[in-house]
């Protein structure tokens, strides 16, 4: 279980050991304000066996008999899941040197709920207007491919990336009416803020590299 939880934590390495006991242990993720205990293991010993009948307390190992002895490992999935969720979270500036921080939601991007995120910087748009149709049908290509993606979000491309910051969306795809011109839209990280130009007609191939599966890398081609 533990080899899963390392997978989807942005910080394994706070995962420490705590003896609870002469045979027992426990693994916790140690986190500054919080600790969760993921998974505990205790050695129970032949004990568990001094009910049966003689004949069923040995076991055969080569030509010897041998009393067998129990490993108890116990984990949750909700806690598990609570430490993904904790170890997620942090606060970063909105600007470089600024005092002003908000809230960041960096879960790994296969647990994200939502994967892609489209911002269209203008103060109204209309389901005629050809900006909001393009939208509409990049959307539609990703979801195509089991893509989820969040609700569009209308206004500063600031407050939109803010937005699906702390939604937790690893990727904002910022559209613009130089992109009806040239087809290009700018693809943006969640975590490192970096921005990367990207043809609207490879967006779908591009995303697919991060976001689908094996199951649907096929699609692709």
């Amino acid at each position: 279980m533990l080899g899963n939880y390392q997978d989807y934590l942005r910080h394994p390495d706070l995962i420490a050991q705590k003896t609870l006991g002469e045979d027992s242990v426990s693994l916790e993720l140690r986190l500054p304000s919080i600790s969760i205990e993921l998974e505990s293991v205790s050695r129970l010993g032949s004990s568990f066996f001094d009910d049966a009948e003689n004949i069923q307390q040995y076991m055969i190992n080569g030509k010897k008999s041998v009393m067998p002895s129990v490993i108890k490992i116990t984990s949750s999935s909700h806690q598990g899941f609570l430490a993904i969720l904790a170890d997620a979270c942090s606060l970063r500036s909105l600007k470089k040197n600024s005092m002003d921080k908000s809230c960041v939601f960096q879960i790994h991007h296969l647990l994200a709920p939502w994967k892609v995120g489209f911002v269209l910087p203008l103060e109204k748009v209309s389901s005629g207007q050809p900006l909001y149709e393009l939208a509409i049908l990049l959307s539609s290509e990703l979801k195509s491919l089991r893509i989820d993606v969040a609700p569009f979000k209308l206004g500063s491309t600031d407050s939109s990336t803010k937005w699906f910051d702390g939604a937790g969306v690893p990727f904002s795809v910022l559209l613009s009416p130089e992109t009806l011109k040239n087809g290009i839209c700018s693809l943006r990280t969640r975590d490192t803020t970096l921005s990367e130009q990207v043809h609207v007609g490879s967006l779908k191939q591009h995303l697919g590299k991060f976001l689908i599966p094996n199951l649907y890398a096929s699609k692709l081609k």
